[in-house]
Parts: structure tokens; C-alpha cells; sequence
């Protein structure tokens, strides 16, 4: 799942997804207020979530490897 921030109205996110091709449930944080629930600062940010509460919390460009990882660390928690 992806939050997008600040991009345009859900027409203007729905046009460039369907654009690119990619098919992943997306919300449209329009005015970045999950963001700043979340405490987002940086962006990319990535928060893994395990029976509604994060485990972990990401900011930066991540490798995959490293994105499977804490995955899975969090799986076995």
C-alpha cells in the first residue's frame, strides 16, 4: 500500500498511476495529514504495521533486500 503526498486531487493520482502502469492500493494524502499523524518527516518513508500497531519505521530510499528484511523481522515478532 502507498500514501501518496501532496499529489494533486485522487483524478490527477489515479491518471499518472494508471499512466505508469502500477496497480497497488494507494491513498491520496492530499493535504499530507495521515503524514503528519504518522510523523512523517522524510520522504520516502516506510512504516510496517503488525495487528494495527508499527513495528518499524523507515525514512530514505531503502534496497529491496533491506525492505524484505524487516519484513520478515516483523513477521516473527
Amino acid at each position: 500500500m502507498s500514501i501518496a503526498i501532496k499529489s494533486g486531487s485522487d483524478q490527477e493520482l489515479h491518471n499518472y498511476l494508471n499512466d505508469h502502469g502500477y496497480s497497488f492500493t494507494t491513498v491520496n494524502d492530499q493535504h499530507s495529514e495521515i503524514f503528519t499523524a504518522w510523523q512523517g518527516q522524510v520522504t520516502p518513508s516506510y512504516i510496517i504495521l503488525k495487528d494495527n500497531k508499527m513495528t518499524q519505521g523507515l525514512t530514505g530510499i531503502q534496497p529491496l533486500w533491506s525492505l524484505k528484511l524487516r519484513l520478515w523481522l516483523s513477521s516473527t515478532l
